[in-house]
């Protein structure tokens, strides 16, 4: 590896760096801009009473199955007055379809109890459930006049007032018109619920200064992928402000925060899959949110949203929303013209761009004409690698065009010695005259990095890629562990060793040795220590790449893999170092006009000089 080509490294990592910081300035900035409010009275006194709801109840029916003196009608009557009655009942269970869903609803809590999604399976061929039986909880809870704890719907048991093939309805009926309602209707087709809460003449029984009414949502997230550990990291809440910006709470971290802006759609968002809140009207400022994960690893984490709901005080409040249980594609999401393809981590800035603009539609174009999404990756692969091709040619170039002029750039360090500003001068004039660009190898790296960052953002959240199998790979989406090592777990590596991150390392290997045959040789102590870690480096980056996705390993293989036959190529059939050694001693004897670029670090470097000899 050359002189040029560390320096293009350098410049690479310095531009990275660059754009983190500017990524985090940006983040820093809105927050800012966005400080933590407090909230108002009314919304503190809902919510500080309605975060009780579940132990004030269970005391209470507690109290009623424990008692020896009192009825169990009497206790919840002294507790929740006309709702006593709502209490006791027999759970009755409902289920809908359609093409891609199967929804079951429960009486109890009119509540939708589980979701499972037809057209996909867990990695362990069982039934995917978005949402599953006792592991989630969706209520309503509200203040009532003259009585000492707020209505939970969880405990009530509702009637099926009508239901039909696509649509249920849920209601709890206290006499003299007042009821509260749950309603459902499904599409034929897709992943998209209409739902509905209402209260019929609740104005009197809630109590005046109430302007808000909680409801309360909660999942244990179910595990569906191999790898655990990964789900975990990705799986989070998301939501958009009433500003339209998409903000997470904290990927991979547990964390409990209160929303300070009202949101227009609240999400719980797993690797794969999520189950999205979109109200009609915004859920109001103050909805409090909170992740926990598994450290059993049984499922995912624990997501909890008590979102705020404005509360009118008509006598007939009915507040709209849809509920999204399904995949994350970004195609479908995409489609709902409201933001939530933001949920899909396809990176940020320049990398996002690449990935929205490039790699995803080629790779969705290529998936209607080819099954096989091994296949599609090596496509793909070939396609950058033409796509670059003129920018690696030249890079090539540039380098066999730096090892021919070598024993004439030696000629000079021997001439100047130690005075590196002479010598740079002396250098630039003979890449000048020559034809040279120094700095020609660094470009290839410069368009080439965002395409592989992109990558590497793109395979791990690509639900196209889930479960698809490819040559010893079970599934793309995650490591292929082919070579397991059952209940042996190596540091760093873990239980497994994937042999698509050993053929990365050893052609990354090949690919280095080839690329330095065209660099000219150099026994600098610093070139030495940059030949030891192209030799190292490859084989250390498998205990980086042992876990990650099998479609990103076998990318990153194939992509060396056509490197080197590249490089082969070139070396063979496009590049003579005698010709390009005559051409460039015929350059030297035509004038040749200075470029700009040239011309400033020229004066610039005389500049310098003049300011050393005059210090003397």
């Amino acid at each position: 590896m050359d002189r040029n080509t560390i320096t293009g490294l350098v410049l690479i990592f310095i531009l990275w760096m660059g754009l983190m910081f500017f990524t985090n300035k940006q983040k820093e900035a809105y927050e800012k801009a966005n400080p933590k409010a407090k909230k108002t009275t009314a919304i503190d006194s809902n919510k500080n009473s309605n975060s009780n709801i579940s132990n004030s109840i269970s005391d209470s029916i507690g109290k009623a199955q424990t008692t020896n003196t009192v009825s169990d009608t009497a206790v919840l009557k002294a507790s929740f007055g006309s709702f006593a009655s709502f209490y006791n009942g027999k759970a009755e269970k409902i289920t809908l379809e359609n093409e891609d869903c199967k929804y079951v609803f429960n009486s109890k809590g009119g509540s939708l109890e589980s979701i499972e999604l037809k057209n996909f399976k867990t990695y362990f061929k069982k039934p995917l459930m978005v949402l599953e039986g006792n592991k989630n909880n969706f209520n309503l809870s509200f203040l009532v006049s003259n009585l000492d704890q707020p209505i939970n719907t969880e405990q009530l048991f509702f009637t099926v007032k009508n239901s039909g093939k696509d649509f249920i309805n849920f209601v709890i009926d206290l006499g003299e018109g007042k009821q509260i309602k749950r309603s459902y209707k499904i599409k034929p087709s897709g992943y998209m619920v209409d739902f509905e809460v209402g209260l019929e003449n609740f104005d009197q029984m809630i109590p005046r200064n109430t302007s808000y009414i909680s409801l309360n949502l909660e999942q244990k997230m179910p595990s569906q992928e191999h790898n655990v550990a990964d789900e975990q990291s990705i799986s989070d809440i998301y939501y958009q402000l009433s500003n339209k910006e998409v903000d997470n709470l904290s990927t991979g971290k547990d964390k409990n925060e209160q929303l300070t802006t009202p949101i227009n759609w609240l999400s719980l968002k797993q690797k794969f899959f999520n189950i999205t809140l979109i109200p009609k009207n915004e859920f109001e400022r103050g909805t409090q949110i909170s992740t926990a994960r598994d450290v059993k690893k049984e499922y995912n984490m624990v997501a909890k949203a008590e979102l705020v709901i404005p509360y009118s005080g008509a006598k007939s409040f009915v507040y709209p929303m849809e509920i999204y249980a399904g995949p994350n594609d970004y195609r479908i999401l995409r489609k709902m013209d409201n933001g939530m393809e933001s949920i899909v981590p396809l990176g940020w800035t320049i990398f996002g761009w690449v990935n929205r603009f490039l790699i995803l539609p080629v790779f969705q174009l290529l998936g209607k004409f080819i099954s096989s999404y091994g296949l599609i990756i090596f496509i793909l692969t070939v396609l950058i690698k033409l796509i670059t091709m003129p920018l690696t040619y030249k890079s090539t170039l540039s380098s066999i065009k730096m090892k021919v002029l070598k024993p004439e750039l030696d000629e000079l360090k021997a001439k100047f010695g130690k005075d590196a500003q002479k010598l740079q001068v002396a250098q630039m004039e003979l890449y000048r005259k020559a034809g040279v660009n120094p700095m020609g190898g660094c470009l290839p790296m410069l368009i080439q990095m965002p395409i592989l960052f992109a990558m590497y953002r793109f395979f791990p959240a690509s639900i196209e890629l889930r479960q698809q199998s490819f040559l010893w790979a079970q599934d793309l989406s995650s490591y292929d562990d082919y070579l397991s090592l059952g209940k042996v777990n190596i540091p760093l590596l873990g239980n497994h060793i994937s042999i698509f991150a050993i053929l990365m390392a050893i052609t990354s290997y090949i690919s280095s040795k080839m690329t330095a045959q065209t660099a000219p040789s150099d026994d600098s102590p610093m070139a030495q220590q940059m030949k030891i870690m192209t030799t190292v480096m490859p084989f250390f980056l498998i205990f980086i790449f042992n876990k990650l996705a099998a479609a990103m390993t076998f990318y990153y293989f194939a992509f060396n893999v056509l490197t080197i036959v590249q490089t082969w190529f070139m070396k063979r059939f496009m590049i003579d170092e005698d010709k390009i050694h005559a051409q460039l001693q015929l350059n030297k004897t035509k004038p040749m006009k200075k470029s700009g670029w040239q011309e400033k670090m020229e004066k610039l470097m005389k500049e310098q000089q003049e300011q050393k000899r005059l210090k003397k």
